[in-house]
């Protein structure tokens, strides 16, 4: 069983400061709701010390932002979404649209089709994050989104040189220094200055992530990616060093920012402890780091790597960094993770800055349903239904008819009830089910043959009659006669009534065949039962052929008209 070396905060202490942030937001929500540029005015000037008569940057000043930036920089971030660009090509070019023909006449099919606008949030408050533009925007451009409004926090009195040129690199369209909730709510309910968006991603801290759940429906969202958290899962083939050097490395995103140590052997463990308390004497950003390590930090240790896998799939970190000995073991049993940086070579700041997979990633036990940000989610999969034929209407029509009338839902029902009258031919009662012909045929040659049975059996235990009379051998022909139409008119009629659809002509023959052979083996041979016998065999078979008749002269007479 899992054992804690190290706890973080309990449960109650984190529900307390949840409650604290929706209320805020639920706040701010409202307010700019209301009062709209007003009020993003008044919460930017509150909140970062910002203001300005409209928040977006003109193309001038977008062209000053950049000339601020080195050109080392510049190739970087240039290299960096070169990266993050080429990844989300390949990506994409696993969807595909789907077009299928499932029954005759009946084709149904797919698209993928881009998301007209998004806005992109991009944190820079205790850190610029240039990289989220590069995870946000490029994505997005890949997937071929039509408007790109992208936001960020001011930094140090106005835009960050870096992240402004990686938004316009990246490809956006409108480029705000405006951050927080304020720049959430203003993208998704729009204001006088900033058009509305169709959908909001980004990460950021824990009140732009309760802004992007409470607009969740107005607007769509990426996911829900709060606060960062990391997760190392180690054996003995690494050191303490390592451990403490990649929990550390995701802590220092802020003072709520979990990070926990899972391992199968208790002297790193217990190593991986000391070294971080060494660490944060040294580490310059250990303000935030070491509160998150004393807030949220945890130590568990676990017996086997089996134990292991499932306490990460209890954890459902946003980042899980493996360093074992089979990094592989996780890879192929892990279900519930953001993304997995598997080996010592790698880590999650590869993946956070510049390695090409996407570092918008879930978090807070949201990876137990959902993956990252990625090409797909900019990308709506919509379904389409074509039926080229009038046999095809017809049988999906009955169908539907008498499943609808299944579940009450009449006027679905006349939906399809229409379809099969003008398509069909058939003359289907208001409201009623489209029951097939060929379900009442086979009613009447069971019940007639149910008939005769009983006849039959009742003669012989009497023992009436000897055989040889010529008006009983004619009874016994048209008895066989009756045999032998039952089979091929049931399956005329399954033609007509199912459009040639093979399975069902199969299955219908089959009985038809066997009902036959019944009826003709039970011949008889009883003098006293030769006129009830013709009259019964006659017009049943007769009975059979006017109905059949009568469906194809429908269908012939449609055809002609039209």
């Amino acid at each position: 069983m899992a054992r804690h070396l190290k706890r973080g905060l309990d449960a109650s202490a984190i529900k307390a400061a949840d409650a604290k942030v929706r209320e805020t937001v639920e706040a701010i929500l409202a307010d700019v709701e209301e009062r709209r540029d007003q009020a993003v005015r008044e919460l930017s000037q509150k909140f970062d010390q910002w203001s300005r008569q409209n928040f977006r940057l003109s193309e001038q000043e977008v062209e000053r932002a950049i000339a601020k930036v080195g050109k080392r920089d510049l190739d970087d971030i240039r290299f960096a979404q070169a990266q993050v660009r080429n990844f989300a090509e390949k990506q994409k070019a696993t969807l595909n649209d789907l077009e299928v023909e499932t029954l005759p006449g009946v084709v149904l099919g797919h698209r993928h089709i881009p998301v007209n606008s998004i806005g992109c949030y991009v944190p820079g408050g205790r850190y610029p994050m240039v990289a989220s533009a590069h995870m946000s925007i490029v994505t997005a451009r890949v997937a071929g989104v039509k408007r790109i409004a992208a936001c960020a926090p001011p930094f140090q009195g106005g835009p960050h040189p870096a992240i402004v040129a990686a938004m316009h690199f990246g490809g956006a369209d409108e480029i705000f220094v405006l951050g927080g909730v304020q720049a959430v709510a203003a993208m998704a309910l729009g204001t006088e200055t900033i058009a509305a968006v169709d959908m909001i991603v980004g990460p950021g801290n824990a009140y732009v992530a309760e802004a992007k759940r409470q607009l969740f429906g107005r607007v769509g969202i990426d996911l829900l990616a709060g606060p960062t958290e990391t997760l190392v899962i180690a054996d003995d083939s690494v050191d303490a060093e390592l451990c403490a050097t990649d929990l550390l490395g995701q802590a220092e995103h802020g003072p709520t920012s979990p990070a926990i140590l899972l391992t199968n052997s208790e002297k790193l463990a217990r190593d991986t402890m000391a070294e971080v308390e060494r660490l944060l004497r040294i580490l310059p950003t250990a303000d935030a780091a070491g509160k998150a390590w004393k807030d949220y930090g945890e130590v568990i240790v676990c017996a086997d790597e089996d134990e292991m896998v499932r306490e990460a799939d209890r954890i459902a970190s946003e980042h899980v960094q493996v360093m074992t000995k089979d990094p592989d073991f996780f890879l192929a049993r892990m279900a519930n993770y953001g993304s997995l940086f598997l080996g010592a070579r790698t880590n999650v700041a590869f993946g956070d800055k510049v390695i090409g997979t996407n570092h918008t990633l879930p978090t807070r036990k949201a990876a137990r349903y959902t993956g990252g940000l990625w090409v797909g989610k900019f990308l709506k999969t919509c379904t389409y239904q074509k039926v080229l034929s009038d046999e095809a209407s017809a049988l999906v029509g009955g169908y539907c008819s008498r499943l609808c009338v299944l579940e009450g839902f009449l006027a679905h029902a006349e939906q399809a009830n229409v379809r099969v009258r003008r398509y069909g031919g058939r003359n289907v009662g208001y409201a009623q089910p489209a029951v097939p012909i060929y379900a009442a045929v086979l009613a009447l040659m069971f019940f007639i043959l149910a008939v005769r049975v009983t006849r039959l059996r009742r003669i012989k235990r009497m023992g009436i009659g000897s055989g040889g009379d010529a008006r009983l051998e004619r009874a016994i022909r048209v008895h066989a006669n009756f045999s032998e139409y039952v089979p091929l008119t049931l399956l005329l009629l399954a033609f007509v009534e199912m459009q040639g659809n093979p399975a069902w002509l199969i299955h219908l023959l089959a009985l038809a065949l066997v009902a036959g052979r019944v009826i003709h083996v039970y011949g008889v041979s009883q003098e006293k039962e030769v006129i009830r016998i013709r009259t019964i065999g006659m017009v049943a078979t007769f009975g059979v052929l006017i109905a059949s008749s009568m469906v194809l002269l429908g269908t012939a007479l449609r055809a002609v008209l039209g």
